[in-house]
């Protein structure tokens, strides 16, 4: 009788044991997803910086290209019209 008394005893420390293991897993499933939800809204984020930056890398790219190309009319100009950039000797 005894015996039996103390094998429930310890069936029942043992059945609290793994309770609270379990437990633990599960809070630590829900830190593992909050994380992962931080992580996907952070990576949304830097997503949303990076077109951003993008857009304005080819209108950077675009205002260069313009210049450029005037640049060589202006100089291409010049040229043909006789002028120089150099003083009279």
């Amino acid at each position: 009788m005894i015996g039996a008394l103390n094998e429930r005893s310890g069936l029942s420390v043992k059945k609290q044991r793994y309770d609270t293991l379990l437990e633990q897993v599960q809070v630590r499933r829900s830190e593992v997803a909050q994380k992962l939800l931080k992580v996907k809204t952070d990576e949304e984020a830097w997503d949303g910086q990076i077109q951003e930056q993008e857009k304005a890398l080819a209108s950077v790219n675009q205002a260069i290209e313009t210049l450029v190309t005037k640049g060589e009319i202006l100089e291409g100009g010049g040229k043909r019209g006789g002028r120089t950039d150099c003083p009279s000797q």
